[in-house]
């Protein structure tokens, strides 16, 4: 990451290169560069043990990046995994932004919110 640049955490399923509407990707730039990280395909069956440490890599993960200030953590996944993730940004990130995507009822991106 360069000094004096702002990064877009992108946490998902499906990365920013494979978004199909260029309306997601514009705003997404607006918080600066993309850096993708995989969200798991997150079994049924899977344990609260499970979910937790899959939880906890991703928060290593989001961490490598060194989030600051006018950073920005986008997270769309498993319901347990996305609340352990944004408590963390909340909690432990400083003045870090945390969102996702809204999508209308044909998955038409809209915007992001806030957590």
């Amino acid at each position: 990451k360069k000094k004096g640049s702002f990064m877009f955490i992108n946490v998902s399923n499906i990365s920013s290169t494979c978004w199909m509407q260029l309306e997601q990707l514009e705003e997404a730039v607006k918080y600066g560069k993309i850096v993708n990280i995989n969200f798991p395909v997150i079994p049924t069956e899977c344990s609260d043990d499970l979910l937790h440490d899959i939880a906890h890599e991703i928060k290593e993960q989001i961490k490598e990046y060194s989030p600051r200030k006018g950073d920005c953590v986008c997270i769309a996944g498993e319901y347990g995994i996305t609340f352990d993730i944004v408590d963390y940004v909340h909690s432990c990130l400083n003045y870090v932004v945390c969102v996702y995507p809204v999508m209308d009822n044909d998955r038409n991106f809209i915007k992001f919110r806030f957590y």
